[in-house]
């Protein structure tokens, strides 16, 4: 008999040939005819991230139950970094060794989808399986830019169902509808696209210390205050309930972008605060200068990381 086998939701199809008596079948011979049923399509996880779902205010690993923790790290041009051909596995693995569970990387990170540019899947689906392989999760940001880059409704939405032609199927990959909706840079309707199925995914955030876009997806992206010491906002807007105080929350709310190292004195005392209020509903991300640019982190960056990081337990 034969199958179609997608690995890891690469979808690049594979065909393990029938045989009848020894001879293989022509095309066509065994889909639907006399002796063989339509060929079927094989969908294989390799080993390594558990898949996860939503349970209340957090994230659980779905087959166990057990909690995950959200330990982003921004780092918005990796893609693009890949498509110049950068090697991007020792700022992985520096992520990883800091102790974080996730990077937040841009699809449209310039120069990595130049407006008119052919979509660049075989990079993108490369960028998931290094990360998959450094043992971290991809927050996957479909649109920033959009004014710019790719302003027409009708070029976005082919390429929302592209992208998730390409995320479904890895475990390891969760959407971001857009960055910062209502930003200069963006011209997007958040309401013309529809909540993805068999994806964890985002509506998107909205500009600093404003809601997330609703109505809210299976979690919440948004992007906290960035009051520098001694006004202590920098830290307490990390807590999603200080942020906006109801209880419970309805899903994970994740603060993705906050105050960067150098503003508050590179001090792990104030990032190991930021990492306490966030373990207080699911976890959060670190936000840096270098992530922005997707370099290696500073010293004193990877100490207030790695105090970050620690605190969200």
């Amino acid at each position: 008999h034969g199958a179609y086998v997608t690995w890891g939701g690469t979808h690049r199809a594979r065909t393990v040939v029938a045989m009848r008596e020894g001879v293989p079948l022509g095309p066509g011979e065994y889909e639907g005819g006399q002796f063989y049923e339509p060929i079927p399509t094989i969908a294989y996880d390799p080993p390594g991230l558990p898949r996860l779902r939503v349970d209340g205010e957090h994230f659980v690993e779905a087959s166990s139950g057990r909690p995950w923790r959200w330990r982003g790290a921004t780092d918005m041009l990796l893609p693009a970094r890949l498509e110049a051909g950068e090697d991007i596995s020792s700022l992985l693995g520096q992520r990883r060794e800091a102790g974080a569970t996730v990077v937040r990387a841009l699809a449209m990170g310039y120069p990595f989808w130049p407006s008119g540019a052919p979509a660049r899947w075989e990079t993108v689906q490369h960028f998931f399986e290094l990360t998959r392989t450094a043992g971290l999760y991809v927050e996957w940001v479909v649109f920033a830019g959009t004014r710019t880059v790719m302003p027409r409704l009708e070029d976005q939405q082919r390429f929302y169902g592209e992208t998730l032609e390409v995320v479904r199927g890895r475990s390891h990959v969760l959407v971001e509808l857009l960055n910062e909706a209502g930003h200069g840079s963006q011209s997007l309707d958040p309401s013309q696209f529809q909540r993805p199925a068999g994806v964890l995914a985002s509506h998107g955030s909205g500009l600093t210390d404003a809601p997330p876009v609703g109505p809210l997806w299976d979690f919440a992206t948004y992007h906290p205050r960035r009051d520098a010491p001694p006004n202590s906002r920098g830290f307490t807007n990390y807590d999603p309930y200080e942020f906006q105080a109801d209880w419970p929350k309805p899903c994970p709310f994740i603060p993705d972008e906050g105050i960067k190292p150098h503003e508050y004195g590179f001090d792990p005392a104030w990032a190991a605060q930021m990492g306490r209020h966030a373990a207080l509903c699911a976890g959060g991300t670190f936000h840096s200068d270098a992530g922005v640019r997707s370099l290696p982190w500073s010293p004193d960056e990877i100490r207030c990381a790695r105090a970050f990081y620690a605190a969200i337990r």
